[in-house]
């Protein structure tokens, strides 16, 4: 015996499954927790992503059924990249991306000369050297979506809030940052002293991930590669003059930047302020 349902109770029935079916599922978020998805810094310690998650919504954010963020972690070269998926509901919200670090590290945004972070920072050891850099994240289709801020939860954790720029928008969006554990060799392949003409010269080759990122990322790595320079450099005996060698680094990298290779530091030239060794085009002559 079969048993007869009225017309408006077969309709409802109809559309349940519907509903369940036509949702998006993002809630298989990849756990990131095995060792293909850390970096090993100079100190020997281990780096990586931990999983990122919803810190809140603003008021006009679509409610999701999951606010479960689906990422993927994945070593390229030698950066460790993290992709998160933003779906349309999740659009309007402030995310959390945490850090694997040691419990005596600590991330420190980089900022402009007006004070304003865009998310690249320097990762920090108890002895103040840095042995990272997260680059600043980025959206895959801005037209769609914004990061509007950026800012520190805690030492470990950058707060990113989002804002949607389609308020029709159904597809998702990539947010993407990468991290580096960063060595003497992530900025040049070599370093040398070299004598030219008579006189003694640091001779670095380069590498273009020194060159990449935003403003506040590239003055990052300015600081970060200099300290390199001087820990394997300075203990020589020709190493001399460090506030003018480091006047000729950043005239370089702020001027010719990639086009030239390799950089030739000279200690005898003389020690003048940055803006003299602009002037005379990173060269200030030698008395």
């Amino acid at each position: 015996m079969f048993l007869k349902l009225k017309p408006s109770k077969i309709f409802l029935l109809a559309l349940v499954p519907t509903l369940f079916i036509s949702q998006p599922s993002f809630s298989q978020a990849k756990q990131i927790d095995n060792e293909q998805t850390k970096l090993i810094t100079e100190d020997g310690n281990k780096i990586g992503f931990q999983k990122p998650s919803i810190a809140s919504k603003n008021s006009y954010s679509i409610l999701s059924l999951n606010s479960d963020l689906n990422t993927d972690v994945h070593k390229d070269e030698e950066l460790l990249k993290e992709t998160i998926s933003i779906n349309p509901s999740q659009s309007n919200s402030t995310i959390n991306i945490p850090f694997n670090i040691g419990d005596d590290e600590r991330i420190i945004l980089g900022k402009d000369e007006n004070g304003k972070a865009d998310g690249a920072a320097a990762i920090y050891n108890e002895k103040d050297d840095t042995i990272g850099i997260i680059s600043t994240p980025t959206i895959e289709d801005e037209n769609k979506l914004e990061i509007s801020s950026v800012s520190l939860k805690d030492k470990n954790t950058l707060q990113l809030k989002l804002e949607s720029k389609d308020v029709n928008n159904t597809e998702v969006n990539n947010l993407s940052v990468a991290l580096a554990a960063t060595y003497y060799s992530t900025y040049f392949s070599s370093g040398k002293w070299i004598t030219r003409d008579g006189v003694v010269s640091l001779s670095l080759t380069h590498k273009p991930y020194l060159f990449g990122g935003t403003t506040n990322e590239r003055s990052l790595k300015r600081s970060d590669s200099w300290n390199k320079v001087k820990a394997v450099h300075s203990g020589n005996s020709k190493w001399k003059n460090t506030s003018g060698l480091y006047d000729q680094y950043a005239c370089h990298l702020g001027t010719i930047g990639s086009r030239k290779n390799p950089y030739n530091l000279e200690p005898a030239r003389p020690d003048v302020s940055y803006a003299e060794t602009l002037r005379y085009a990173c060269n200030v002559p030698i008395k």
